[in-house]
Order: C-alpha cells, then sequence, then structure tokens
C-alpha cells in the first residue's frame, strides 16, 4: 500500500467509487482468466469511473502470429482459459466504446506480452 496512491478492486462488476473520479486503471495480467462477457460488463463500470481523460492501461498475454513456441508454452501451462491474440483484445476495446492510444509487443521470458492504453472514444 502506498499512502499517495488509492487502490481498489472491483466486485460484483462494482467500483466503490464515484462517478469519473479515476485517472488510470491498471491491469495487469488478469483479463486472460475472464470472459469476453464478463470484460464486457466490467469496461461498462470502467467507464463510469474514469475521468473523461482517464485511461485504462493493460498488459496481458497475448499469442502473436509469428510465435508459434512461446503460444503453445503459455496455451499449455498459463492457467488462464482466454489467452486472446492482439486483434481480439483490440477489438474488444473498441466495441465498448475505447480507443487504442498506444500498443507494444512485450516478451517476458516464455510469455508473449500486449501492453496497450486506451481511453474512452469522444470523452463520454
Amino acid at each position: 500500500m502506498n499512502k499517495d496512491y488509492n487502490f481498489d478492486i472491483i466486485q460484483n462488476n462494482n467500483l466503490n467509487l464515484e462517478d469519473r473520479s479515476i485517472d488510470y486503471i491498471l491491469i495487469m495480467a488478469v483479463l486472460h482468466h475472464i470472459s469476453t462477457q464478463d470484460i464486457k460488463e466490467y469496461l461498462i463500470e470502467f467507464k463510469r469511473v474514469l475521468k473523461k481523460d482517464g485511461k485504462l492501461v493493460i498488459i496481458e498475454p497475448c499469442f502473436f502470429k509469428e510465435n508459434y513456441f512461446t503460444n503453445w508454452l503459455m496455451n499449455t501451462f498459463d492457467k488462464g482459459k482466454y489467452i486472446r491474440n492482439e486483434t481480439s483484445y483490440l477489438n474488444l476495446f473498441s466495441e465498448q466504446l475505447f480507443q487504442v492510444e498506444t500498443t507494444k509487443k512485450l516478451r517476458k521470458g516464455a510469455y508473449n506480452e500486449l501492453f496497450f492504453v486506451v481511453s474512452q472514444k469522444n470523452n463520454f
């Protein structure tokens, strides 16, 4: 815990926070454990609590076309049932009225990861 920052977790699709009160939401290696439908519900809540210029900062295991061996390793050994490819992650956020600002492919040991930052389209 850091006295200069507040951290919270989502419970029952709800964050105990005021509307438009958050600058950043950090998601690290969680989405590949969550179904697409559940993520869509979480994104509705994220939109509610993010300030107009707020951002989601995300790092997730990701299947990359050119990395067959690491894809196989992740698929075989990771407990996440929903590892997606880059297009699937980005489309999921675009469909929910977020725009992708930054993407970067990363390699962490035997894992491919996608780092991306999204903000709300049209500043809803």
